[in-house]
């Protein structure tokens, strides 16, 4: 390990397939940490910084913003404290996603979860934390541990 490199988990979609029951679509999504169906995030109340970002909810991530280029305008982003409309807080020294926070929105760093904290998924074709490719078309990228080949 490189000195003050952030190690995080990294969570395959082929590693954690949705087991027995499937979560309605739009409506739930899969928790990674508790493998249950959880309530998605409906899109009306995400506040984007062009609506037209907004990325639906899937089987097994929550709804979000695509771009998080503006800070919302009731955050109180870096006060120590993750605020309602925030998914984190770059301030809080003992957050659990305080290392993959941005520090100017509140928000989590791309490709970057909150449950586990700063966990990255492979498969879901963002390159983020200790994955070096995450691309099902990729014939370099072992998509099992994003990690060439």
């Amino acid at each position: 390990m490189v000195p003050g490199t952030l190690q995080v988990p990294s969570y395959s979609m082929l590693q954690a397939p949705l087991l027995c029951r499937y979560c309605m679509l739009g409506m739930e999504f899969r928790s990674v940490q508790t493998q249950e169906c959880v309530r998605c995030t409906p899109l009306d109340n995400l506040d984007c910084a062009d609506k037209v970002t907004r990325v639906a909810c899937t089987a097994t991530k929550d709804a979000h913003c695509l771009s998080v280029s503006v800070q919302a305008s009731n955050s109180f982003c870096n006060n120590n404290f993750v605020d309602f409309g925030e998914q984190c807080d770059a301030s809080a020294k003992y957050s659990k996603t305080s290392l993959c926070c941005t520090d100017s929105t509140c928000l989590l760093l791309e490709g970057y979860y909150a449950d586990p904290a700063c966990s990255t998924i492979c498969g879901d074709n963002i390159v983020a934390g200790l994955e070096e490719c995450d691309s099902f078309t990729d014939s370099e990228c072992d998509i099992t541990t994003c990690k060439r080949k």
